[in-house]
């Protein structure tokens, strides 16, 4: 596991690099950005699953913002683009959390971003776990 606050779209790709080439990579590769750095979104994301040597199967979760802002729009855009690269490559599958949480906002922290306790934590385990079990029924890279 990779995990840092905050971090960019734009680092995915190196560090799925990094992985490969420390052997460290799994089978199944979940990859959850896109609330920071929602710039060039389509380009970052092409060259994350472009850098994933065959072999594996790739998880994408959907970011949520729900504030009214640009941020939040950028968000939006991208989760609804991420959600048509499973239709693009056969070993892509969503974790769509984006569409899960946006009925239960209340389960957020104020700022409408961040999970907001145990129960938001667990209802996102879900969405991931869901969609792991579902890439397990697809083809791999």
């Amino acid at each position: 596991m990779d995990a840092e606050v905050s971090r960019p779209i734009r680092e995915g790709s190196a560090i799925i690099k990094d992985m490969q080439n420390s052997s460290t990579l799994r089978e199944y590769v979940v990859i959850a950005l896109g609330t920071n750095g929602t710039d060039s979104y389509e380009r970052q994301y092409t060259q994350i699953i472009d850098a994933i040597n065959p072999g594996h199967r790739v998880i994408i979760v959907t970011p949520y913002d729900g504030r009214s802002n640009n941020n939040a729009r950028a968000v939006n855009a991208t989760a609804e683009w991420l959600r048509g690269l499973s239709d693009t490559y056969d070993f892509v599958t969503i974790a769509d959390w984006h569409s899960i949480i946006s009925t239960q906002t209340n389960l957020l922290a104020g700022d409408r971003v961040h999970m907001g306790g145990n129960a938001s934590r667990q209802l996102y385990t879900d969405v991931v776990a869901d969609a792991i079990a579902i890439a397990a029924e697809k083809p791999a890279k």
